[in-house]
């Protein structure tokens, strides 16, 4: 039996970058959310394809992002591991 990718139906591209990977295996990061950064784009992407949700508070100088369960089932994916024990 095969399984599709957790973003095989993602209109983006379903491949996670270096970049990518790393943040969703930190779990949850913050990033400078009045500075247009790399991290700052790369954590909005992720959380427009439903992999971390960006939570960001209008008084706060920083953005959070918290992977989510998809955010985990596509980072096992793309390690190649397994998705069956991923919660």
């Amino acid at each position: 039996m095969t399984f599709a990718s957790p973003l095989a139906d993602s209109s983006q591209d379903p491949t996670l970058t270096d970049l990518e990977r790393c943040l969703l295996r930190l779990g949850r990061v913050q990033v400078d959310a009045d500075v247009a950064s790399h991290g700052r784009e790369v954590l909005l992407s992720l959380a427009d394809r439903g992999l971390m949700a960006a939570l960001h508070d209008p008084d706060a100088a920083t953005m959070t992002g918290e992977i989510t369960l998809a955010g985990r089932c596509a980072l096992a994916w793309a390690e190649e591991r397994g998705t069956a024990r991923v919660s």
